[in-house]
């Protein structure tokens, strides 16, 4: 900014200075114009520079992220997992494997978890909170559809085990 009011100050220097040694005809009309009510500026670079000025003080009033980010959207950009390993040989799409460890799916479409934290640092928390971190939570709506986005038809399909703790949670009945 600085830089662009030194070049119009440059620029103007030279339209006052010959106002100073002007033939009588520039000099009665810059006499008329000093008769008239001084302006606000004294000088014509002046002039040049109040509006400047006037927009480098409003642009303080805005934090610098949002002056920048207009300039480098990169730096508003929220990091999103949307999209899943592919294989290089046949282009389709592969399984993320931290998903089929951390997550189970329900032959409904719902996934579950465990809540997070539960494994660390239990000789600090109160049993009131182990136990808490020990439930079992479902995922939300979007965190689902992100799941199976993540995942092949491989790990969609019904598995009946043994003793299956979850069985009543796979058919969603009742509602």
């Amino acid at each position: 900014m600085a830089a662009a009011v030194r070049r119009l100050s440059g620029l103007l220097r030279p339209l006052s200075r010959s106002v100073g040694t002007s033939p009588p005809q520039i000099r009665k009309l810059s006499a008329f114009i000093q008769s008239q009510p001084l302006p606000l500026f004294a000088t014509a670079a002046a002039a040049v520079c109040a509006p400047l000025r006037a927009a480098a003080a409003q642009t303080l009033r805005y934090p610098l992220l949002q002056r920048v980010s207009a300039l480098v959207p990169s730096l508003t950009w929220q990091p999103c997992r949307n999209l899943t390993y592919v294989s290089l040989k046949k282009g389709k799409r592969k399984t993320v494997k931290a998903v089929t460890a951390r997550f189970m799916r329900l032959h409904c479409g719902l996934w579950i978890r465990r809540k997070a934290g539960y494994k660390k640092k239990l000789w600090k928390k109160l049993p009131a909170r182990r136990k808490r971190l020990r439930e079992i939570v479902f995922c939300n709506k979007t965190q689902s559809k992100l799941l199976d986005k993540m995942t092949t038809s491989f790990w969609k399909r019904r598995n009946w085990f043994l003793d299956d703790r979850y069985l009543k949670y796979h058919d969603r009945v009742n509602l």
